[in-house]
């Protein structure tokens, strides 16, 4: 099977680029396209808001002290309580389709006009990471599942391991947990989700190698929640069901 050409999930043959690291207040830029397109702001704001304590574990005393599990710190959700309460259907999207540079390369894939789409079907957007608030960094090495999927792993029966061959099974359980958390606590109902990813994909992942059929955890957890559930690559789909409802 032809190799995914974004190297979205684990791409081992591949090494992560050398993007730095997101930090409050600045502007995440467009790098994969080579271009100096700055997210608006308040997205970007919300972003680091949501999911930005994650790279700064002294949030709590240390790193080894950080809750783990489906844990979000309280100025988290007080922000999340406040998009709930929106008046708009809340929309739940991998941050990276924004252009956030949160991927494992430090990098971002953004999808060319997806902020004015999103609010011309009047969404309030809740971008997230559930790699980041895995704790995995920003760079990280790329993922790849052992013996299954994201479902698979969740049920105990597949792994995830980095491209160095560490165990990132437990790291990613908490990762997602914290993103279903954040996405129940707005009473989310859609999301966005990048394909290919080992949190986000919804119709393929990377399984020792190799493009199969699947989805990543976080994709898996949306799914068994009922969530209208979309990849990038099907946003005429998302369009058509958000002018019908």
């Amino acid at each position: 099977m032809k190799r995914d050409e974004s190297n979205e999930a684990a791409g081992f043959g591949e090494a992560a680029g050398p993007g730095e690291s997101i930090g409050p207040g600045e502007a995440a830029w467009d790098e994969s396209e080579g271009r100096g397109s700055c997210l608006t702001s308040a997205l970007h704001q919300r972003f680091e808001t949501l999911c930005g304590w994650a790279l700064n574990p002294g949030i709590s005393g240390g790193e080894e002290n950080l809750p783990k599990g489906s844990w979000v710190p309280d100025h988290v959700l007080s922000c999340l309580r406040e998009l709930r309460r929106s008046g708009h259907d809340r929309l739940v999207i991998s941050a990276c389709l924004l252009g956030i540079a949160c991927r494992y390369d430090g990098k971002s894939k953004p999808v060319a006009g997806i902020e004015a789409l999103l609010e011309r079907l009047d969404f309030e957007v809740v971008p997230i990471c559930p790699e980041m608030l895995a704790e995995l960094g920003v760079p990280r090495p790329p993922m790849s599942f052992r013996k299954g999927d994201g479902r698979a792993m969740l049920d105990g029966a597949a792994a995830l391991v980095d491209r160095n061959g560490r165990s990132c099974t437990e790291a990613m359980t908490n990762g997602a947990g914290r993103a279903e958390t954040m996405a129940r606590e707005v009473d989310a109902r859609w999301a966005l989700l990048k394909e290919r990813s080992p949190s986000c994909g919804l119709h393929q992942v990377d399984v020792s190698g190799s493009l199969v059929e699947g989805r990543g955890v976080f994709a898996a957890l949306a799914m068994d929640h009922g969530w209208r559930c979309y990849s990038e690559e099907e946003l005429e789909r998302l369009i058509r069901d958000r002018e019908v409802e």
